[in-house]
């Protein structure tokens, strides 16, 4: 079952899951999915970044720009040498700054040397980032779902 298959067969259901006393199943759902993801990123800046918003029944995972980018991979302007994979969220996707070199002062964040900024723009510029391979799309709309099966059965059929 797709996560829209899902969310056709519960439209009666949630607007009265959304004012149950049990709580906001999509919230349920969504926190936990993120919980996950930190655990999975623990031990990166990643991990303090990420969030989640939540208008109606959409849902969606917040997170510093550059999770893409270290997920999937970035090709490099001599190919793909470092293994990027096709970005499942933004298809032939490169990074922000397309064909050319990123700036230098982007990566002042991770060291205070002029000379490094430049160097690790160049390398990213030339060889791409290596994917560090999380998370897929499919996964996050799978554990998704089960978390929502999860809220049904332990939340609201027990009440």
């Amino acid at each position: 079952m797709t996560v829209d298959e899902f969310v056709d067969r519960l439209e009666g259901l949630t607007q009265d899951i959304q004012t149950s006393p049990e709580g906001n199943m999509w919230q349920y759902a969504i926190e936990r999915l993120v919980e996950d993801l930190r655990t999975e990123l623990s031990g990166t800046q990643l991990a303090n970044t990420l969030g989640y918003r939540i208008e109606g029944s959409l849902v969606g995972i917040l997170a510093a720009d550059y999770l893409m980018y270290q997920n999937y991979g970035v090709a490099g302007a001599e190919g793909n040498p470092k293994g990027a994979r096709p970005d499942e969220f933004d298809d032939n996707r490169t990074h922000q700054y397309g064909t050319r070199k990123p700036p230098a002062n982007v990566f002042a964040r991770y060291t205070d040397d002029r000379s490094e900024q430049f160097a690790i723009a160049a390398s990213i510029y030339r060889f791409g980032i290596r994917p560090k391979n999380w998370f897929t799309k499919a996964e996050l709309e799978q554990q998704y779902v089960a978390y929502v099966e999860d809220f049904i059965t332990n939340e609201l059929l027990r009440g």
